[in-house]
């Protein structure tokens, strides 16, 4: 449990700083709450394991940055390319994250 709250607690602050950031980019934030809320249900119902949730959570971390940088550079609003681009590594990670659940 220890571990699960070390890991948790990053990630849950990092949300909490880019909040006003991402409130532009809505379906991207969403599916990537969504994915959070997953991941830590796995966990919670020792459906994933130390190394999965790590790994999911990197995953997800890089996203986050992707988004960050994406939006600082275009003003507060994501490309069409951008989007398409972020949407495309959420889905991959939303398989990954059935993946390890199921498995």
């Amino acid at each position: 449990m220890f571990t699960f709250i070390r890991y948790a607690l990053p990630v849950i602050s990092a949300a909490a700083i880019f909040t006003p950031m991402v409130a532009s980019a809505g379906e991207v934030s969403h599916r990537e709450l969504h994915q959070e809320q997953r991941i830590f249900t796995g966990v919670k119902d020792n459906q994933l394991t130390g190394a999965e949730f790590r790994n999911l959570q990197r995953r997800e971390l890089s996203v986050n940055a992707q988004q960050t940088a994406e939006l600082r550079r275009d003003d507060g609003h994501l490309t069409r390319q951008n989007y398409q681009q972020l949407n495309q590594r959420l889905s991959r990670i939303s398989g990954l994250i059935y993946r390890d659940r199921h498995n």
